[in-house]
């Protein structure tokens, strides 16, 4: 957080996170700052009721948080939403999955519904979906590195982390961003070697000595070159400035020797390509879809799921031996 005001402009807050900043988040950025352990403890441990997890974690909160009162009316659009979404999940992953497979942590208070008697979390059947198209780009690579930027809170990083073996996961995002997905992820699997901001250098050795990987956004120029197997990111790219947008994908295409595999509004998702086609020809465009994850929340629905391949497969270091959990 010190360091986050002096790095250059690719990796400030846009404009909206700003507002969020403003809004929501100085409680927890104080807390931070003093080392308030205790105050970080009674925001995170209820995370996904409190406002320090603004805009990370789906369906706004703004009408439940005062008083824990929600209306008919909310209640009944939630459902809509929850049960599109689940059936969109079923199709996606060809039911090779049980609702069960949805199951989350038990941390930070989450909120969502009750369907058969399984718990089924606000946001995560996307988070799931994404998670095992990762696993099966990802195929029978030995020890592979899964690079995110803009992972939030970590939601799609946990099925990834829960349901692959031996993947290393590195997420690059804001500091405060970083502080709460690190405080999910450590407590969701407290035995897996992780690394945090300060600890390591972002070196071939750090990817093969941990499994988790916790990173502010400046730290990824120092990536080494093709290093990840999977690139993911969703939905980041649209609310960067033109020059931003420029510098993150010129690291996608710097540091990716397997895929690419991101989720952006339709506006983003054309620009990225744009660039790929003219300044990156050997990551070539295998797919794309309408994500349709968010249809039943707005009526002008237009994200995008583009799936990327590096053509030519750079010549890669040997792979490494297993890593410690």
């Amino acid at each position: 957080m010190e360091r986050q005001p002096s790095v250059s402009e690719t990796f400030q807050p846009h404009q909206w996170w700003r507002a969020i900043q403003h809004a929501n988040l100085e409680p927890v950025t104080r807390a931070l700052a003093a080392h308030d352990i205790i105050s970080l403890r009674e925001m995170y441990h209820n995370f996904f009721r409190d406002k320090c997890s603004a805009g990370l974690t789906g369906l706004p909160l703004a009408r439940v948080e005062e008083g824990g009162c929600v209306s008919n009316n909310f209640k009944q659009l939630y459902l809509i939403d929850t049960l599109h979404r689940i059936d969109l999940w079923r199709r996606k992953t060809a039911n090779r999955f049980a609702l069960s497979d949805l199951t989350p942590p038990n941390v930070g208070n989450p909120f969502g519904v009750v369907i058969d008697g399984i718990f089924v979390r606000s946001g995560c059947e996307d988070q799931h979906y994404c998670a095992h198209r990762i696993i099966d780009l990802l195929g029978s690579a030995a020890a592979p590195v899964v690079a995110e930027i803009g992972g939030g809170f970590g939601g799609m990083a946990y099925y990834l982390l829960r349901d692959h073996p031996d993947v290393t996961y590195i997420n690059f995002d804001l500091p405060e961003t970083i502080a709460l997905a690190s405080y999910y992820l450590l407590s969701a699997f407290p035995d897996l070697k992780a690394c945090l901001y300060g600890e390591a250098d972002l070196s071939a050795e750090t990817l093969r000595n941990f499994r988790i990987i916790l990173m502010p956004s400046f730290s990824l120029p120092q990536m080494p070159a093709n290093s990840v197997d999977v690139a993911f990111n969703a939905r980041i790219l649209s609310d960067l400035s033109s020059a931003s947008l420029d510098d993150y994908l010129a690291e996608f295409a710097r540091t990716t020797r397997g895929h690419l595999l991101h989720l952006n509004r339709t506006e983003g998702s054309l620009a990225a390509d744009a660039w790929f086609n003219k300044n990156a020809p050997t990551l070539k465009l295998v797919s794309k879809q309408f994500s349709e994850w968010n249809n039943a929340r707005t009526l002008y629905a237009n994200e995008m799921e583009y799936l990327y391949s590096r053509a030519l497969m750079a010549e890669s270091p040997s792979a490494p031996g297993h890593r410690p959990s």
